[in-house]
């Protein structure tokens, strides 16, 4: 078998030639489709055009163009080949280019969209209204608003580059969650910027613990892993799941800069051990609290093989990649680079862009939430609490103590600065 290629300049040669001719996308795509013609003597193995429709009936979300592909043409051989494609179709275009995307599923599919991925998406109380069940805006696609359903896929990675847009995407989860299910909700916040990025959510009726530094998230987890086991221990011989337990209430562990807890961070013998227990607590939310309904959020903008617990990212069905700094990152959220080929700020792009990687990825421009909406949200939920718990209500000369093992660890002010 013989699958030639174009060379670079006669590649280039032949786009221009294509953009002189005033050739339909569709005359383009069989054009570049013969470079892995087949020959066989005096015959020619070509592609064939089976059929072509409208995206989704949608005439204004483009094309699908369905070929069967030649004996003795892989698709690893079109996947080659579709830069080509993608640049064919777009040469001396105008203003937006068109996306094309293509896969197989016995014949080849090649869609071919009118209009890119949106720069922006505005956040607001349609969005929330359109969300079902427990589900959570994604943003847009190239075929409209996607969104995710933290029942069907219960724990999520989120990873992405300061500023790019992943600490967004939490405040518009936790919000949507908040005034979609204002008494089925419960959420414990693990901030390991000091709480920053969380503050506004601290008062709300919903929000049942926080934590800013290792010490504090080490308890956090440890309440949640003993309601866990003992709502396992109900379970246990009478129901499968919550849903068959009938229970309405979903407990979501959100942990921003999560890589703060690897336990690999420190030489701090007493510190290590904590971030080890802190670990382990994560890794048994993710492991076992699907069922029992408890959701694992965790972030992080510094996805590294040592600071990314196996467990973590093996449980976490859906990941939500923003843009990261290269592709040793990208490849160790999602086993596959690309997340540092998404756009940098420019223009009018200023972040939001991201993969969104379930059983494939997904293109997607996630909602912009601002500050002044958040507040207008959930200020109906806000109730001035009286928790033992809060330490910024405690005295500022209180020392407390968590007991790990044998190990006895002081807890204050000043120790979780020094975390």
């Amino acid at each position: 078998m013989l699958i030639s290629f174009f060379s670079p300049f006669l590649l280039a040669a032949g786009a221009l030639w294509l953009g002189r001719r005033n050739w339909s996308d569709q005359d383009k795509i069989q054009k570049i489709l013969e470079v892995l013609e087949v020959r066989e003597g005096d015959k020619v193995r070509k592609f064939k055009l089976l059929r072509k429709d409208f995206i989704n009936d949608d005439k204004s979300l483009g094309v699908e163009y369905v070929y069967k592909i030649p004996l003795k043409v892989s698709m690893d051989d079109i996947e080659r080949l579709y830069p080509k494609l993608r640049d064919g179709i777009n040469v001396k275009r105008e203003g937006k280019q068109k996306h094309v995307e293509i896969e197989y599923d016995g014949a080849l599919k090649i869609k071919v969209y009118e209009n890119p991925v949106p720069d922006k998406v505005e956040y607001n109380r349609e969005l929330i209204q359109l969300c079902k069940k427990w589900q959570v805006p994604l943003g847009d696609t190239f075929e409209g608003s996607v969104f995710h359903d933290f029942d069907s896929i219960p724990h999520m990675l989120v990873a992405g580059t300061t500023r790019y847009g992943k600490t967004v995407y939490l405040k518009n989860l936790i919000t949507t969650l908040t005034v979609n299910h204002p008494e089925e909700v419960i959420f414990s916040l693990i901030d390991l910027k000091g709480m920053l990025a969380f503050a506004r959510f601290e008062n709300l009726r919903q929000v049942k613990y926080t934590a800013s530094n290792a010490y504090e998230a080490m308890e956090v987890l440890t309440h949640v892993v003993t309601e866990m086991n003992t709502r396992m221990s109900k379970f246990r011989g009478r129901y499968e799941d919550v849903k068959e337990a009938n229970i309405s209430q979903r407990h979501f562990i959100i942990v921003d800069e999560g890589a703060q807890l690897s336990s690999k961070q420190t030489k701090d013998k007493n510190l290590r051990k904590v971030l080890a227990e802190c670990e382990r607590l994560m890794e048994e939310v993710a492991r076992l609290g699907a069922g029992l309904g408890f959701r694992l959020i965790y972030a992080t903008q510094y996805p590294l093989r040592e600071n990314l617990p196996p467990n973590i990212k093996m449980n976490c069905d859906a990941k939500l990649v923003f843009r990261l700094q290269n592709d040793i990152a990208s490849r160790v959220v999602m086993n596959q680079d690309g997340a540092e080929k998404l756009p940098r700020k420019k223009g009018a792009y200023q972040g939001g862009r991201a993969i969104y990687m379930t059983d494939a990825p997904l293109l997607v421009q996630t909602p912009f939430i601002t500050n002044e909406t958040i507040e207008e949200l959930i200020e109906p939920y806000k109730v001035v609490k009286n928790d033992e718990y809060n330490r910024k209500k405690q005295p500022e000369e209180r020392t407390d103590f968590v007991e790990f093992g044998n190990l006895r660890i002081p807890v204050n002010k000043s120790d979780a600065k020094n975390t």
